[in-house]
């Protein structure tokens, strides 16, 4: 199948949330290029991750010009970095009025933001969440040590082996995940650690009204719901 007139290749095309606009990735020679509703963007050596902001308004990708790497917010260029991140690299803030990426500089991982600010160093990142209210974010880190932590509004909380998903409660106010110490799992809620005697939890829920935390865990073979901590 041959793209509107740009030749050798076309792939991953996909809508906007609001259905009103188009994008795909097409190659023309050596260069490849975003096409949105028809219209060829600027070239670049090559294309990775493309997102639409949850109001439609923006489109985010990133690219290669060279040997940097950086994203592209409504067709202007990002700051240069080694490498973007491949996998799940970009998250939309609610509201559409912010971003984050990941992004490689020199052997360590940051998770920058659209205003501006740079996270610390790490071994890995990843999970980039904001919340339901679009004023809090968090993330997943990977430290030197080995040691897995979530940071929650540039906080870094305590270590753990493996962190699970993070999620927000609908009223923004509070957080939880699981994570992994030894061979068990236990939950961490607002940064306050449980006790670590579950073979496995799975995904946490908040209540409607963000007054309620349930969750799946797996306790000597069988799984219980625990709701409410109980």
């Amino acid at each position: 199948v041959r793209s509107r007139g740009l030749g050798d290749v076309y792939k991953r095309q996909v809508y906007s949330y609001d259905s009103a606009h188009f994008v795909y990735i097409a190659r023309k020679g050596e260069k490849w290029h975003i096409v949105l509703d028809g219209q060829e963007l600027s070239p670049y050596n090559g294309i990775g991750a493309f997102a639409f902001s949850p109001d439609s308004a923006h489109l985010l990708y990133s690219a290669q010009k060279d040997k940097k790497q950086f994203v592209v917010l409504d067709g202007k260029d990002g700051p240069s970095y080694d490498m973007i991140g491949k996998r799940n690299p970009f998250a939309f803030s609610p509201d559409s009025s912010s971003f984050a990426y990941i992004a490689l500089k020199g052997r360590k991982w940051h998770v920058v933001r659209s205003d501006g600010m740079e996270s610390p160093p790490w071994r890995a990142v990843g999970g980039l969440l904001y919340s339901k209210n679009s004023a809090r974010f968090g993330y997943t880190a990977k430290k030197d040590n080995e040691k897995w932590v979530v940071v929650v509004d540039g906080e870094e909380g305590p270590p753990h082996d493996l962190p699970g998903l993070l999620t927000f409660s609908p009223d923004s106010r509070h957080f939880a995940y699981s994570a992994k110490k030894d061979d068990e799992w236990m939950m961490v809620i607002d940064g306050k650690k449980g006790r670590a005697e579950y073979e496995q939890i799975g995904i946490p829920l908040y209540s409607h009204n963000s007054s309620v935390l349930a969750y799946p865990v797996m306790k000597k073979g069988k799984w219980y719901m625990i709701k409410d901590g109980k």
